[in-house]
């Protein structure tokens, strides 16, 4: 059964089609290893680096495009996820991966802040990092 229901908006010039079945691909994995049970919903919003640093300087008072940018919702409703289409393609080359593999951290990364994990400390950064680590490895075994 199919726990979450996906919402994909597009703010950017380019088609999501891709992005949408990579997302729904990995949300399936995610919400199975993060047990979760009941039905939820959640939305991913694309949009490129101007967009970004306006949210980001709104929101965290930091005036530069950031990659991924969750704002928690509630029990039934994770969240709303905002991903940079432009962040991913430069920390992709910065990384020397693939686009593909860089955006399912970005969803991956939303969706744990989603559920309410963070790495403002040391201990929650290795706890969410080994979370993500394991999902990672889970859709690209």
């Amino acid at each position: 059964m199919k726990t979450i229901n996906i919402n994909y908006f597009n703010k950017t010039n380019s088609s999501i089609e891709s992005y949408e079945k990579l997302g729904d691909s990995i949300m399936n994995i995610a919400s199975n290893i993060m047990k979760i049970n009941k039905q939820k919903e959640i939305s991913f919003i694309f949009l490129n680096n101007p967009e970004m640093q306006e949210m980001n300087k709104t929101y965290r008072d930091k005036n530069y495009p950031t990659d991924v940018l969750t704002f928690i919702g509630d029990d039934d409703y994770l969240g709303d996820i905002f991903i940079s289409i432009d962040k991913v393609k430069e920390q992709a080359l910065e990384f020397d991966h693939s686009f593909e593999k860089e955006l399912s951290f970005m969803f991956i990364h939303g969706f744990l802040h989603s559920l309410g994990y963070d790495h403002e400390t040391q201990e929650e950064y290795k706890e969410m990092f080994e979370i993500q680590d394991k999902i990672m490895e889970a859709v690209y075994e």
